[in-house]
């Protein structure tokens, strides 16, 4: 079925404007002894869409990745939505590092728009 047909958009409910991109993090699921590998398909503040692994709805995780410069980014969260390219994390924690990092990809975001 299209999408272009006469069905309702879901409303947005993101906090926060996501940042397109595509980099690689480790992710560590509640319950298993191994993290995986997935990719960081677009992130905010509040949360990210991770693609390459599947999971669950409601599962909850840890993923962390290093940008440079001796920095280490880290979140915690819970899978809120789940498609067939992936799914959608809402975050619960991030350290001051993920944060900085999550500011300045969204200010260069920003500027490459303008």
């Amino acid at each position: 079925m299209d999408r272009n047909d006469d069905t309702p958009a879901q409303p947005e409910r993101r906090g926060q404007r996501r940042t397109p991109l595509e980099l690689q993090v480790r992710v560590h699921f509640a319950g298993r002894t191994m993290p995986v590998n997935a990719y960081l398909a677009d992130v905010s503040t509040d949360g990210c869409y991770l693609r390459g692994v599947a999971a669950p709805k409601d599962a909850r995780l840890a993923l962390g990745f290093t940008p440079g410069r001796g920095r280490v980014c880290l979140a915690t969260g819970r899978v809120v939505r789940v498609d067939t390219s992936g799914f959608g994390v809402r975050f619960d924690r991030r350290n001051v590092a993920f944060e900085n990092f999550v500011a300045q990809i969204t200010d260069y975001a920003s500027f490459e728009a303008a």
